[in-house]
């Protein structure tokens, strides 16, 4: 059977500096994609347009008041987080206190592999690449937990037709 879908994955990458247990997530993150961007010419910056888009939005489309929300869930405002396209269509950036690589929109499942070893590639070339005097090295983990209470992971992306109803799609 031929697979006939636009697919994808976003791995989020743990990350953490060896013997510094207090260093900031969000910035060894933004180190590591700003690091990749300054090995090679072949990276962009971006901005995306969010106008559609809210942390705060659930998949069913209900919102949840930002009165009643966890700070951490606020994070819909440009805070100027690394953030780059690739010229293999993926995305290098970060999401929330993570490094993220999005494989490009890929036609079949073996595309989709490649890409994602690809981006375990490419985010291990940034960590390598980051020289900052005195720092210790950055580690990155493509596990779920940083058994602290913070959970990330990989996520699999499929297009489906927007009419599709919302009840079929969790179905499964």
């Amino acid at each position: 059977m031929t697979v006939r879908r636009i697919m994808g994955t976003e791995t989020e990458f743990g990350i953490s500096v060896l013997g510094t247990p207090s260093a900031n997530p969000m910035l060894t993150s933004s180190q590591v994609v700003n690091s990749y961007a300054s090995l090679s010419d072949r990276s962009r910056r971006a901005r995306w347009d969010f106008e559609e888009e809210s942390p705060l939005r659930d998949a069913r489309g209900f919102d949840l008041s930002r009165t009643i929300a966890d700070p951490s869930q606020l994070t819909d405002e440009e805070v100027g987080l690394a953030n780059l396209i690739l010229t293999n269509g993926a995305r290098l950036y970060v999401d929330h206190a993570h490094p993220e690589y999005s494989t490009p929109e890929c036609t079949n499942p073996r595309d989709v592999v490649l890409w994602d070893k690809a981006g375990e590639l490419i985010v291990a070339a940034a960590a390598r690449g980051i020289d900052m005097p005195g720092q210790n090295p950055i580690v990155l983990y493509k596990n779920n937990t940083d058994n602290k209470g913070a959970s990330y992971g990989t996520h699999e992306n499929y297009l489906m037709a927007r009419r599709t109803p919302f009840a079929e799609i969790v179905r499964h």
